[in-house]
């Protein structure tokens, strides 16, 4: 990772100054167009994940992507396209992409058109799953806490996931 970090670290000092100071990063010169400068951005996040996944595979797990804003999606949707032409060209990148969403909460939010166009692509899964039941919630506090009737926290869980009580 050491390479991808000299790399790609002026420009992901942009995104995290504390990592950047504590790296001993100096961000690079900004660019006088905005957008070429967020382009750049992107480009350099995804090619950092990327090169890094070179040297050690990994996954890359988004969580509610429902609230994504524009630029996380963009980098997820530049990504995306890089994974798709090494494909094409016979290259294999040790990485893979996994997202969770809520169905019912992404219509007119930024992920909306990354998600349609994702369903056309053959080597993307989606797996639908339905929310945890008030039983099966109670069963994974259960295991995690290691406790065998959760029932003091689990009201409290109920009310802030919006768990279904069937």
């Amino acid at each position: 990772h050491a390479v991808a970090l000299a790399a790609h670290g002026p420009e992901l000092a942009k995104l995290d100054p504390v990592l950047a100071h504590e790296r001993g990063w100096k961000a690079s010169p900004a660019l006088e167009n905005s957008e070429a400068q967020r382009q750049r951005i992107i480009q350099h996040v995804a090619d950092f994940l990327l090169e890094a996944a070179g040297t050690k595979g990994f996954t890359l797990y988004v969580n509610d992507l429902q609230w994504a804003l524009p630029g996380t999606v963009d980098i997820l949707a530049y990504l995306l396209r890089r994974l798709t032409s090494l494909r094409e060209v016979g290259k294999t990148v040790r990485f893979s992409l996994l997202g969770s969403y809520r169905e019912d909460e992404v219509q007119g939010r930024p992920i909306a058109k990354l998600l349609a166009e994702l369903r056309t692509r053959d080597h993307v899964a989606e797996i639908s799953l339905s929310p945890l039941t008030q039983e099966n919630v109670a069963v994974l506090l259960g295991s995690m806490l290691g406790i065998e009737s959760p029932s003091a926290c689990l009201s409290e869980v109920d009310s802030s996931a919006g768990v279904r009580t069937e």
